[in-house]
């Protein structure tokens, strides 16, 4: 939207920018020119604006010239903890907020981490089919194969069930990256069954939580045999914890894994006080990955980290014996029903257990007597014929509280 590019470009007070001139059925320089009207009456090269702007051709045309060679002298000038990227992340309530990482916070955490997406005695090839522009597409799997010189596979210039599965069966890939919802889509693809997964050896996922229910879904379709749980958040570099090859079950299907090299996690109650084993609390992390802030507001990056540089993820966590942590919910996202606290992702996780639920998302809505009330968005796998009745009832036979 030209008013969220025009509040990014201002926030950051943007020197640059290199755009494509369209993505998808999106007209790009049509929303940067609402934006830079500068452009339509300016030479190429010769913008009269605050902003200088670049298209990927130009680029192209003016390697060797004044602007390369500024670049490669400011590339000596530059001190590893000097900020390297800024994530704009979008918040429920005001302006998103642009977290801001270092170099040495991109090398770093995937150097103590990468180890763990790779599978013993297997030579990594990475599909990639999350996008580039967040965390996990850049350093998950750009950086990561950089360290490790593994070959990156990149499918399609955005997410597509069926291109992705052309690019693991045609270069072999050993290690499938995604979202929840981009395996769900892989899974339930029409001809899943018609192409030869025989190389993948891991799945990978991050960016939100992951049912066990499709885990299974994705070890069977997809023929996997180690899952890995990565956890974390663009303003923790992005990695904090995650799971690795060869996993027990109870591990690889229900936990977010063990913290990472060097990585401190610490679970309180509503005083900050540390909570005893297998007790609910919110999750802080702290370690040296941990952004510098929220690029140019104080105060939102001391409402997350504070003077300790804990970082306050809002997550709701369990942590067990043996050290592995489990996300129970979100602080936010908690529906209160009459006194009860209700978590949605255990809701969601119970309603995919049923057989032809594809996708669940829980919310909360008004309701004049219990506050708030339990709402669930269903999306069935193709060809299902489950009805909202005979649903209620598979609710009403195994949880204590019913869907409106």
């Amino acid at each position: 939207m030209p008013s969220e590019l025009e509040y990014c470009l201002n926030t950051t007070s943007c020197k640059a920018l290199i755009a494509a001139e369209s993505f998808r059925k999106r007209d790009s320089f049509q929303v940067l020119c609402s934006v830079l009207p500068e452009i339509t009456i300016s030479k190429p090269g010769e913008i009269k604006s605050s902003s200088g702007v670049y298209k990927f051709d130009d680029i192209l045309q003016a390697a060797g010239n004044e602007k390369l060679r500024e670049v490669k002298e400011l590339d000596s000038k530059i001190q590893f903890d000097d900020p390297a990227n800024i994530q704009f992340k979008s918040g429920t309530t005001g302006k998103p907020k642009a977290a801001t990482l270092s170099h040495f916070h991109f090398i770093n955490n995937m150097v103590s981490l990468s180890n763990r997406m790779i599978v013993p005695g297997v030579k990594p090839v990475d599909c990639v089919p999350v996008p580039l522009f967040y965390s996990f597409g850049c350093v998950g799997g750009v950086i990561a194969a950089i360290i490790h010189r593994k070959l990156a596979v990149f499918p399609s210039p955005f997410f597509d069930p069926l291109a992705t599965l052309k690019a693991i069966e045609k270069e072999r890939c050993t290690l499938v990256m995604g979202t929840p919802t981009m395996f769900i889509d892989i899974v339930n693809h029409p001809d899943v069954n018609k192409f030869d997964l025989t190389s993948l050896q891991g799945a990978l996922t991050s960016a939100s939580p992951c049912s066990a229910e499709l885990w299974k879904e994705v070890e069977q379709k997809l023929g996997v045999t180690n899952i890995i749980n990565a956890y974390g958040s663009t303003e923790t570099s992005p990695i904090s914890c995650s799971t690795g090859p060869g996993e027990r079950p109870d591990k690889k299907y229900h936990t977010i894994g063990t913290p990472a090299d060097h990585v401190e996690v610490k679970i309180v109650d509503k005083d900050g006080r540390i909570v005893p084993v297998n007790k609910e609390g919110e999750l802080y992390i702290r370690d040296s990955l941990t952004s510098l802030g929220y690029w140019g507001d104080k105060d939102k990056t001391k409402e997350v980290l504070n003077d300790a540089r804990w970082y306050h993820t809002g997550d709701i966590a369990v942590m067990d014996e043996d050290g592995y942590v489990s996300i129970v919910g979100t602080i936010k996202d908690m529906i209160n029903r009459g006194g009860e606290s209700i978590y949605p992702q255990e809701v969601e996780e119970f309603l995919h257990s049923h057989p032809d639920v594809a996708e669940a998302q829980v919310v909360g809505v008004p309701d004049p007597r219990l506050g708030e009330k339990v709402c669930a968005w269903v999306k069935l796998k193709c060809g299902s014929t489950l009805t909202e009745t005979e649903l209620r009832d598979y609710c009403k036979e195994n949880v204590s509280i019913v869907l409106i």
